[in-house]
């Protein structure tokens, strides 16, 4: 009878195990600076230097295999500077300064995941926004001082993403995703392709570091974004 009572609590422990580290993974905080290219068309063709920004990735696994998560991204790139000098009349002066655009992105969703051992893949299903802004100068027609002219626009929709995390060693975890958004705003449609590749590095208990990389593709107007993640991640 011990050896049963036995047999069952080893059988129960290695079932146990692979779904306990699996809830592990989809319940945490994670945030870092974030490092990007974007091509030229995204901003009317206007030549920008690499981006600074930054991320926000939470999941909150609240029931069995059920998880919810938000997730952001913020990249802000540098646009063209620009110099003039105007006389007329007796009035006079210059200016200068620089173009600036900026790119975010979010993804609130809920999934389910299925552990296997040393896999943990996952589906999930929700909402993605995606929002472009910028600050352009323009030169006057006239002699006197420019304008710069902002905008901000946000386009929503529905959303999807299939991925998988992958325990390579005790410490190290890989994660691949692909995300699709099919986004929609006053006639406009815009669909987003992801592609997602993350390293995650245990250092102490509960803490990792992180290090990611994404590659956007927004077929609809031909360009994309690439970016580069770096930061720290809390599992609970």
């Amino acid at each position: 009878m011990k050896k049963i009572l036995l047999s069952i609590i080893t059988v129960s422990t290695i079932m146990a195990s692979p779904l306990a580290s699996a809830n592990n993974d989809f319940t945490y905080v994670s945030a870092g600076l974030q490092f990007g290219k974007a091509d030229d068309a995204l901003f009317d063709d206007e030549q920008v230097e690499s981006a600074l920004g930054g991320f926000l990735d939470v999941s909150w696994n609240f029931y069995d295999n059920v998880f919810a998560s938000y997730n952001i991204s913020y990249s802000s790139f540098d646009g063209e500077g620009w110099a003039t000098a105007w006389t007329n009349g007796t009035n006079s002066g210059s200016e200068s300064g620089q173009d600036y655009f900026s790119t975010t992105k979010q993804y609130y969703s809920v999934g389910y995941f299925i552990p296997m051992n040393k896999f943990t893949p996952y589906v999930s299903l929700g909402y993605a926004d995606y929002k472009l802004a910028g600050s352009v100068y323009e030169f006057s027609m006239l002699s006197g001082p420019g304008t710069i002219e902002k905008y901000s626009d946000t386009i929503g929709g529905a959303a999807g993403e299939v991925g998988t995390y992958i325990q390579v060693t005790k410490n190290y975890k890989m994660k691949f995703s692909y995300n699709y958004a099919a986004l929609e705003e006053s006639g406009v449609k815009i669909k987003i392709n992801e592609f997602y590749f993350g390293n995650d590095y245990a250092f102490a208990d509960n803490w990792s570091a992180v290090a990611n990389i994404s590659y956007r593709d927004i077929g609809t107007i031909n360009t994309n974004e690439i970016s580069t993640q770096i930061g720290v991640k809390y599992n609970f």
